[in-house]
Formats: structure tokens, C-alpha cells, sequence
């Protein structure tokens, strides 16, 4: 505290005009109600105007305490803010959209946080001169001059190459699906599931996997989802029983229980119930709470091993919500749950996931 308040001062009187100062005091002001109405409660008219996948795309960054990316929303929300265009506020929003792609993605690929600092403070003091992006920083650059969205995406996909060779859906998809990611980044693992599964239909010849559908088909990337009672879990459990052959060894012996492949979105206690049961019995239980039809359902529940459950299990599911993320993992037919679908799996998530977050329109 006591170096941040000697910088202050001495920024503050080191400035040479009236003018300049004004500028400085402005700039505190500036953060500060950013801070306050948009990085702590997110209620501010220039965001919740914007799309669903605007508001997400800024709780995403915040959810996972990712403040280094502040200085450089600071910057694109005093333009909006100071211009009051329409256009200005759009702007502010894509920023917000490129930051938690950019943020996505790197932290996925790694099984750290480290370096991410080192990339903000540079864009914000230097710029990029790969890309030719000027420096961000109010010093250095008038908001009236700040680059347009187009410019910071492509430093930022500059840096993802240049840093961890990651130019496109297949090389992320590499790395994202080399990490044990719901260990390493649960919170982006969410994300990504949200990114992959939207308008998604099920995949012609492809049983039990995905492509992207019709627009509008299936809006997952919104606040009322990701504040829904959806959790991250296991398909393949993290410890299956001694005597259960429903999973594939290698699953197991080559790590990929916590990738990317093997992971999906329910509710803790849907999770609770399925917990480590052999696969037919998830995917039964899969099977049903993806159908819309409650006659189906109805059906589903009498069938096999689910028409054995107590009474209270059986409550439970037929009171449950309809569960989407399901539908495409339940329509696997193999009697073994195996590394070859995981890692298919994966990867199609991945590149799923991509196209939605580099997307130039929500």
C-alpha cells in the first residue's frame, strides 16, 4: 500500500499541466466505477444490454479471478463510456468476448497460470509489435485512439501462437485435451462444455457425438445456465468399482478420467446417484433425463436396471430437469465406455468450443 500510494503521488505531481492531472484523477475515477459496477456486481446498463454470451463472457472472467485482465477492460470501458456511441459500447463488449476467449484458451492448454501476467502488463506498457498494436496504456495512448476490436484479437491470437503454438481449433484441441482439466481449470472446463454444446444436434454416422445445429437451435452460452445447478462431473468415474469392466483400463492407466472427453454438466445430486455405477446404468440414467417426453421418461424409467432402484432414486429422477448435456453421451451404444470415444469426444468438444469463442457476433 505504501509504494502504491508513493506512485500516486508522485504520477499525480509529476504531471506536467492542470490538464494532465485532471486526466490522472479521471482515470481513478474511471476504474473505480468500473470496478464497482461491472467487476463486482456486473449490473451496469453497458453490459446488460449486450448479448447473453456478453454477460457470461465477463462473469467467466470474473468467476475465475482473472483481475489481470482489468487494466485493459478499464481502457475499452472509458471509451465507451467517455464516447457514449453505440458503437463505442459494442466494442467495449467484443473486448469482453476476446479477453475470456484468449483466457480460455491459454489457461487450458496449461497446466498453470503462469506467464498470463507478464502478457497483460506487456499489452497494456508496450502494445505488440508483432501485430503493430500500440501500447494500451493511458500514458501512452488517448482513448480516442485506442485500436479497434479486430487489432486486439489479433495481437492476442498472435501471442497464442507465438507462446504456445496455438493457431486454430486443431492445434488448441491438442493441448486442451493433453490436460487433466478438471483438475488444472474447472471453472474454464465449464465454459468450454457451455462453448461446445450450443445449437448443438446430434452428428450424422457419428453415434453419440456432435455438430454445430441451426442458430438458435440450443442457447447454452447465458448466466441462467451457467448459475443453474449444473456442475462439472465425471462420465467414466474417477474410481470405478474393483469388478466393473464397463470401463476401459486404459482410461485409467493413461490419465484421461479428468479430460476433457470424459467430462460433462450435471447436478450434484444426478451425480450422487450415478456416482460410479458400471456405464449401461449411467447411460440409462443418461438416456432418460435427456428426453423431453414424460411418457418417455416414464417408459425409460421401468426399463432395466433403473426399474430396480428404490424409491427415493426413482423419485429423484423422475423429478428431475430435463439434463441436455446428456443426450449425445447416452446415445454411445458400446457395452464399454473406451479411451477411443474419450479422446474423439474431446476433440470434437474442442473445436466445437472454438468456433463459439472466436466468434466476431454473439
Amino acid at each position: 500500500m505504501l509504494e502504491q500510494r508513493a506512485y500516486l503521488r508522485r504520477t499525480f505531481t509529476g504531471s506536467s499541466t492542470l490538464a494532465a492531472q485532471r486526466g490522472f484523477v479521471q482515470g481513478i475515477a474511471d476504474t473505480a466505477t468500473f470496478l464497482s459496477d461491472l467487476w463486482e456486481d456486473a449490473e451496469s446498463p453497458l453490459i446488460t444490454m449486450g448479448t447473453a454470451a456478453d454477460r457470461l463472457s465477463l462473469e467467466v472472467l470474473r468467476a475465475s479471478n482473472h483481475s489481470i485482465v482489468v487494466p485493459l477492460l478499464v481502457r475499452y470501458y472509458e471509451r465507451a463510456e467517455h464516447l457514449g456511441s453505440a458503437a463505442a459500447k459494442r466494442e467495449f463488449r467484443a473486448v469482453v468476448r476476446a479477453a475470456a476467449a484468449f483466457w480460455t484458451i491459454w489457461r487450458s492448454s496449461r497446466t498453470t497460470t503462469s506467464g498470463i501476467d507478464d502478457v497483460h502488463r506487456g499489452l497494456i506498457k508496450s502494445g505488440l509489435t508483432a501485430t503493430a498494436l500500440p501500447p494500451l496504456a493511458r500514458t501512452s495512448t488517448a482513448v480516442t485512439s485506442l485500436p479497434s476490436v479486430a487489432e486486439v484479437k489479433k495481437a492476442l491470437r498472435s501471442i497464442l501462437k507465438s507462446k504456445l503454438a496455438v493457431d486454430d481449433a486443431q492445434s488448441w484441441s491438442a493441448l486442451v485435451n493433453s490436460q487433466q482439466l478438471y483438475d488444472t481449470a474447472r471453472v474454464l472446463a465449464r465454459y468450454i462444455l457451455l462453448c461446445a454444446h450450443e445449437d448443438a444436434v446430434r452428428a450424422p454416422g457419428r453415434t453419440g457425438h456432435a455438430v454445430r445445429g441451426a442458430s438458435g437451435a440450443w442457447p447454452t452460452r447465458s448466466l441462467e445456465i451457467w448459475r443453474a445447478h449444473y456442475s462439472v462431473e465425471h462420465i467414466a468415474p474417477q474410481r470405478r468399482q474393483s469388478t466393473d469392466t464397463s470401463y476401459a483400463s486404459e482410461l485409467y492407466d493413461e490419465g484421461d478420467i479428468n479430460r476433457l472427453g470424459n467430462l460433462t454438466l450435471l447436478p450434484a445430486d444426478l451425480n450422487g446417484l450415478v456416482g460410479n455405477r458400471p456405464w449401461p446404468f449411467k447411460r440409462d440414467v443418461f438416456n432418460m433425463v435427456s428426453k423431453t417426453n414424460k411418457t418417455q421418461r416414464f417408459n425409460a424409467l421401468k426399463s432395466g436396471d433403473l426399474y430396480r432402484l428404490g424409491a427415493k432414486s426413482k423419485a429423484l429422477l423422475e423429478s428431475s430437469d430435463f439434463m441436455p448435456f446428456c443426450k449425445f453421451v447416452a446415445a454411445n451404444p458400446a457395452a464399454v465406455f473406451d479411451r477411443a470415444y474419450v479422446s474423439e469426444r474431446g476433440r470434437r468438444l474442442a473445436e466445437l468450443a472454438w468456433e463459439r469463442l472466436w466468434a466476431d457476433r454473439s
